[in-house]
């Protein structure tokens, strides 16, 4: 393939070949409803209901060609989209009742109530709405507007109301560090029967300030937000009751010494569980309350390093208590149930996708690329997906099941399955029209790494290394489209690699694990793959022009390569790094470095602001100017320490950008002026 650049066209405008997939699929009495654009270069987001009776697939509100008034984005869904890396337009969430017939969510900050049954349309009159959920019967919808939980009618939504109280405090939204290092995105919850409602409260006070600004506008005012760095406060949480019958109810536990809340929700009309972890996250206690009054530590987990956790690792019912958790006596991550491990040490669990009183469906793997859905049922296990694939559930219910399947030499496939029957649902993305030249290496529990290579090439190629490096993250899978943009960098005359090291997951906990305090084993991983890769493909790699190009933490990963290893990394692009850790948060950095208070010599050996090269390879650094998770400070803390070494490099801000790049010239431009850069380096 030659350069053109049709293909980073396409790459881009198609929103990176996600545009026109089915996604967000929930399953009701009615049918099963999901959200899907009109094509591969349609980035805006419809909601669709599928007819599992006929196959028939209807449009039930377009965004293009709806009522609802243009008017800016408010801030929190801005902030909630970009923890989920959301790069969808229009209706990008939804909420619908257990029948199916009504079906509520938020566009451009109004409330749209949509009535299956009758097709028609509500769109009262608020403004800045966030995160609308419907109860099970379809009759109420809590939402959050301004920081405040508001409950509203569903058959009379100009009838709402603000629940909960005017005390300073956030309502209804997951705070930062829940939402982008726990995975939760949610902060309501709707009893079983709809008739109480479950909410957090954020305290964010003492959490430090920090200033965004548009040097590009300099007369425009930054845009200040809170952010917890390592070693500082971070905001104060908590649970409230709220309920159309009774008074609220405060839920509470000790916070100051478990202020992290991984997830919560109900178990019954009257009982509810929230899973904590203490600051350490070395900790963690899954709690019951009982509304009549009474509470208890229901479970008690420690580990030395850290405990894992997140909302698809647990599941409480009203007579079971499950659990993702590490063995690591026979070094596995297993399925327990209550305290009791279920699972074969031999399955690595990835999730639990859906639980009832009578059997759990969980994703797992004996083949760290791949993954299997897995049916609990009486304590018998049964495997529903085979193959080489890499298969995972999108929905399921009582009698029905939604997975999405990929492998490395073919496109995805949606499917519904249920006893009677399979419907296929239709994917209007786009395939890469870009053939996979992939070669896998010989692999253990603990290597993954796979090469791309040009169709057709003499002699030995420079070579790009492409990771992400970082903990709770996994490149290698059996998915093609994920190789497209590794492909196209080969097509170009180089050899890519992609390699997980230690921190990935998918193989075991001690390989996890092993990155604890010590982030630069993944840089002797990812020398350790080079050398492998040169082994298995004599003659293919030319190991004195090798480059590295990674963001976030591959970011670090490439900028760390070739400030220690210049010898080895002649180029590296460093996308967005972390430079020095206690300018990052608090959860994810003290996760696996400890407290920068009682760990000073651990931030000092990972950082990159403590390391005095001699000398360095090329290296370009790149960061969005607007990017508020990993802020731009670590750039230009780290360009400003390489200039007073008398370092040379270079460095491309990016104004209006944020950590996850979503303009499209933003995505073509820096992705043809990377190639322009490996190409001089390492070519000429």
């Amino acid at each position: 393939m030659s350069l053109d650049s049709n293909f980073l066209n396409q790459y881009a405008a198609s929103g990176r070949f996600r545009n026109g997939a089915p996604r967000s699929f929930s399953i009701t009495d009615s049918g099963v409803y999901f959200l899907q654009s009109d094509g591969p270069f349609d980035p805006v987001l419809q909601l669709k209901r599928l007819d599992p009776a006929t196959s028939e697939i209807e449009s039930l509100f377009d965004p293009k060609t709806s009522l609802v008034a243009h008017q800016d984005i408010p801030e929190a869904e801005k902030a909630r989209r970009e923890r989920l890396r959301e790069a969808g337009q229009g209706i990008t969430a939804y909420s619908a009742s257990t029948d199916g017939r009504y079906i509520t969510f938020a566009l451009n900050g109004s409330l749209v109530v949509v009535d299956a049954l009758t097709q028609t349309n509500q769109i009262p009159s608020y403004q800045g709405v966030v995160d609308p959920r419907i109860t099970s019967d379809g009759r109420t919808i809590a939402c959050v507007i301004e920081d405040a939980v508001w409950i509203i009618p569903t058959l009379s939504p100009d009838l709402g109301y603000q629940i909960s109280p005017i005390d300073g405090n956030k309502w209804g939204i997951s705070d930062f560090l829940s939402a982008e290092e726990f995975g939760r995105s949610q902060g309501i919850w709707w009893s079983p029967n709809g008739e109480q409602l479950l909410a957090q409260f954020t305290n964010d006070d003492q959490v430090s300030e920090i200033h965004l600004g548009n040097p590009a506008e300099p007369t425009a005012g930054a845009k200040t937000i809170k952010y917890p760095f390592a070693g500082t406060n971070n905001p104060k949480i908590g649970l409230r009751v709220f309920s159309a019958k009774d008074v609220s109810q405060s839920i509470t536990w000790d916070t100051e010494n478990f202020p992290y809340l991984s997830t919560a929700g109900w178990v019954s009309n009257s009982a509810i569980y929230a899973v904590v972890l203490s600051r350490s996250q070395q900790e963690l206690h899954v709690l019951n309350f009982d509304l009549q009054g009474s509470a208890s530590v229901a479970e008690i987990l420690n580990s030395p390093t850290w405990v894992e956790s997140n909302p698809q690792l647990h599941a409480v019912t009203e007579t079971s208590r499950l659990n993702v958790l590490d063995d690591f006596s026979n070094n596995a991550r297993r399925l327990f149930k209550n305290g009791v491990a279920i699972s074969s040490p031999e399955l690595y669990v990835r999730r639990i996708c859906y639980s009832n009183e009578n059997f759990v469906i969980f994703e797992a793997t004996s083949d760290s690329a791949c993954n299997q859905v897995f049916k609990l049922d009486s304590d018998e296990i049964t495997q529903l997906t085979h193959g080489e694939n890499y298969s995972t559930v999108l929905a399921a219910s009582e009698s029905a099941l939604l997975t999405s399947t990929t492998s490395f030499d073919s496109e995805p496939k949606y499917q519904f399955v249920t006893e009677a029957a399979t419907v296929n649902i239709p994917d209007f993305s786009l395939a890469p029209r870009i053939p996979l030249n992939l070669k896998k290496l010989s692999q253990t529990k603990q290597n993954r790494v796979v090469v791309l290579l040009p169709e057709k090439f003499k002699g030995p190629l420079p070579v790009i290394m492409a990771p992400y490096g970082g903990p709770h993250a996994q490149l290698v899978t059996a998915n093609s489209r994920k190789y497209a943009l590794d492909q196209w960098f080969a097509d170009q005359g180089f050899a890519v690699i992609v390699a997980d090291g230690p921190g990935s997951i998918g193989v075991n906990p001690e390989w996890e694990h092993t990155i604890y305090k010590d982030f630069a084993k993944s840089l002797e991983f990812q020398l350790s793959a080079l050398a492998q890769a040169d082994g298995e493909l004599p003659g293919t790699l030319d190991l004195n022009r090798v480059g590295i190009r990674g963001w976030s933490f591959g970011g670090y990963l490439a900028a760390l390569a070739t400030m220690v290893r210049p010898d080895i990394f002649k180029a590296a692009v460093a996308g967005a790094p972390v430079t020095s850790w206690e300018l990052y948060d608090s959860a994810y950095t003290e996760r696996y470095l400890g407290n920068p208070k009682d760990e000073i010599e651990t931030y000092q050996k990972n950082s990159l602001l403590t390391l005095t090269p001699k000398q360095i390879g090329k290296l370009l650094i790149v960061h969005g100017l607007a990017d508020d998770n990993v802020l731009s400070a670590h750039s230009l803390q780290l360009s400003t320490h390489l200039i007073n070494l008398g370092l040379v490099h270079q460095f491309l801000p990016l104004s209006n950008v944020t950590h996850m790049t979503p303009q499209h010239s933003v995505t073509s431009t820096l992705l043809t002026m990377e190639l322009d850069f490996f190409n001089q380096h390492l070519k000429n």
